[in-house]
């Protein structure tokens, strides 16, 4: 059944993992929890929230986390930002045209040749090609998915929400509270709100209240071992659609920066 309520707060566990299911799974203060199979199905889910008006008011993203490399389960630092996923997307741009060109010499030159070994050869150099672009392609859509998402879910957290993080040592080092910053400006820059994370280890234990020996079924707590650390994110009121079009110098500037017209379509110079 669907929620119907307008404001949720809402669990993400982003690794497969019991204990961690558990532990979100007895938090009652919850509306729902997801499990998303990947980055992108997360963001899928949110823009559906965000298009029929649904708001966040806390955000509780649980999974497995390092100092040595930090992450929460299946979501990484290089999934949320965006100057990597901006300079990615306009470098497999450039590299996707050049591919296409030279596919098309390539199936010319297959056209003319004339002998066997000639014929296999290129054969051969066209299908590394292909190969190429599709593994450039997918890349680039996935970083067009990202780019479209954060600005379809700029007004789904609501003002002054909170955006916990269950995983270990999220706030450990430098390294980890720039993450906390990057989900920040994502999630909760234009209405204003806090990234909450821990500098030590979440430990995730059973615990057996007398409900428990009752009925069977444990409870499980997430309990952190060290402290806190908030990052809080003033709101900019600020849009983060922009015009997207390919600028006709793209080598100098890339795609256009410039916001999007209301209707939420390229500038009035690249309409």
């Amino acid at each position: 059944m669907a929620n119907r309520k307008k404001v949720l707060n809402i669990g993400v566990l982003l690794d497969n993992n019991k204990l961690f299911r558990e532990a979100l799974g007895h938090d009652e203060s919850l509306d729902l929890i997801i499990e998303p199979k990947d980055v992108n199905q997360m963001l899928r889910y949110f823009q559906k929230l965000a298009k029929e008006g649904k708001q966040i008011q806390r955000l509780i993203l649980m999974g497995h986390g390092s100092k040595s490399g930090h992450h929460i389960g299946l979501l990484r630092p290089e999934d949320v930002d965006r100057k990597i996923i901006r300079g990615l997307r306009e470098e497999r741009y450039k590299v996707k045209g050049e591919l296409a060109g030279e596919i098309g010499q390539a199936k010319k030159a297959l056209a003319a040749a004339s002998s066997d070994g000639e014929k296999q050869k290129l054969r051969t150099k066209l299908d590394g090609l292909e190969q190429r672009l599709r593994t450039v392609s997918a890349g680039y859509e996935d970083g067009t998915l990202k780019e479209q998402a954060f600005a379809d879910i700029e007004d789904l957290m609501a003002p002054d929400a909170t955006v916990g993080l269950l995983n270990c040592e999220a706030a450990a080092t430098s390294a980890g509270k720039q993450f906390m910053r990057d989900l920040a400006d994502i999630l909760v820059s234009k209405h204003g709100g806090t990234v909450i994370g821990n500098e030590d280890k979440i430990q995730v234990k059973k615990i057996s209240p007398v409900l428990a020996w009752i009925t069977g079924k444990p409870d499980y707590l997430a309990k952190p071992l060290g402290n806190w650390v908030v990052i809080d994110k003033s709101a900019t009121g600020k849009s983060r659609r922009k015009c997207g079009a390919a600028c006709k110098d793209f080598e100098r500037y890339g795609f256009c920066d410039r916001p999007a017209a209301k209707n939420g379509g390229p500038c009035y110079q690249h309409r």
